[in-house]
């Protein structure tokens, strides 16, 4: 009897998984669209192809390239986008981001082409920085500035010497050792960014490297005096924001935006999953 309870409990189990399997095949895409460029799945509003995202600042063209896998430019803001997340089915919160490719601004360093721009204008468009982002400078001769529409909002310093090596967490954290991050200040809803270097001292060389990222690094990541570990581009999370407020309903959750009308982020309910901007799109995982 023990043996048929757990063939029994054996079999529902993979009954539920196969239920869960199925449900977790939700669509992506609009009907007839395609909902992948290799190997990054491509959600509604974005699209590839004429008639499969919702305006032209949603467009991704798939472009094949020499390494095999293929990148996703989305031509509006020309930038290259790494991936898409439409929010976690266990979550009560509303997430719409994605990701892109930005150049990092850099200056005296070695094997570069000398000043570079890392500016970013979203303005006009449905997309927003998000405050996930940090400001990040790398250098042993630098002062870092993140600018917003000409206005210096937050900065700090980076240098290689010991009166700040030997600090608490010098080397894993960026507090001023070989780096330094910041937190971009909440409720600017930021559309636009660049970045200005320069030497923390005048008359000593060094390489000035600054950039926003959604990710925390550590002084241990890089190493004096070249810092050369920094590759030319940064990973940058953004969100969009969509006029969705009818579609709220027992299975979709938007949320709209208190400095922006007819702004609203959309997402699953708790207890659902899949793409919330597509008719039916969110299925229930239980």
């Amino acid at each position: 009897m023990g043996v048929d309870v757990k063939r029994f409990l054996v079999v529902m189990l993979l009954l539920r998984i196969c239920e869960y399997a199925a449900a977790s095949t939700f669509p992506l895409a609009l009907r007839n669209c395609s909902d992948h460029c290799g190997n990054v799945s491509v959600p509604y509003p974005f699209g590839i192809g004429k008639g499969c995202y919702k305006n032209k600042w949603f467009e991704i063209v798939c472009k094949s390239s020499s390494d095999q896998q293929p990148i996703l430019l989305l031509p509006r803001i020309r930038r290259a986008v790494t991936s898409f997340n439409l929010g976690d089915p266990f979550s009560i919160s509303v997430y719409n981001k994605f990701y892109i490719q930005s150049p990092l601004k850099h200056s005296g360093c070695p094997n570069r082409d000398g000043y570079s721009s890392s500016s970013l204008n979203l303005k006009g468009s449905p997309f927003f920085i998000s405050e996930n982002n940090k400001f990040t400078a790398v250098g042993c001769n630098n002062k870092a500035f993140m600018n917003v529409t000409g206005l210096q909002i937050v900065g700090c310093e980076t240098t290689c010497g010991n009166e700040i090596r030997s600090y608490k967490g010098a080397n894993t954290s960026c507090v001023g050792y070989k780096c330094c991050q910041m937190t971009i200040p909440p409720l600017l809803q930021l559309q636009v960014f660049d970045a200005t270097v320069e030497k923390l001292e005048p008359n000593k060389q060094g390489c000035q490297v600054a950039f926003l990222t959604q990710f925390t690094l550590s002084g241990s990541l890089f190493t004096p005096p070249e810092l050369m570990e920094y590759s030319e581009y940064t990973t940058i999370e953004l969100e969009w924001r969509l006029d969705l407020s009818y579609m709220t309903s027992k299975r979709v959750l938007c949320k709209g935006n208190t400095f922006f009308e007819d702004s609203y982020q959309c997402s699953c309910h708790y207890g659902y999953e899949g793409n919330p901007y597509i008719p039916g799109g969110c299925q229930g995982i239980y």
